[in-house]
């Protein structure tokens, strides 16, 4: 499944954050946020998606980046609202606050702070001429 377009919302003071119902189909009953430590995001993989990135970089052999790259993945479960909990260290590193934004980008959901995403969308859209020709 291939995950596109945007939505708003807020973080609450619990760290809980409503994953659209369009994005939740996708991701499933449960999925992985990731952490990454080069990005001012979060991800959100489906289970069969993070299993192949897994299986990639287990396959690596590179026990130093297995380490790098599991020990910032959870996986969480949306609540009956379809609200999942945030852990505060992931709010922390990403610069998470109160509005959110939670946009489709391909193979993964990211979970954004509002301004920053916006100042991502500003250097997207400058380089855009940059970007190899997609045929529509």
């Amino acid at each position: 499944m291939s995950f596109w377009g945007n939505y708003q919302h807020t973080l609450d003071a619990k760290n809980r954050l409503f994953i659209p119902a369009k994005f939740r189909e996708g991701l499933g009953d449960s999925f992985v946020l990731y952490s990454p430590k080069n990005d001012n995001c979060l991800y959100a993989y489906n289970v069969a998606e993070w299993e192949s990135i897994c299986a990639e970089v287990i396959e690596s052999g590179n026990l130093d980046m297995q380490r790098y790259i599991f020990d910032d993945a959870i996986s969480v479960e949306p609540d009956k609202q379809g609200r999942i909990t945030i852990k505060a260290e992931f709010c922390k590193r990403v610069g998470l606050k109160k509005d959110i934004v939670v946009a489709g980008v391909g193979k993964r959901v990211e979970i954004w702070d509002a301004q920053k995403r916006e100042e991502a969308m500003q250097r997207a859209v400058a380089r855009a001429d940059t970007y190899p020709e997609i045929h529509f």
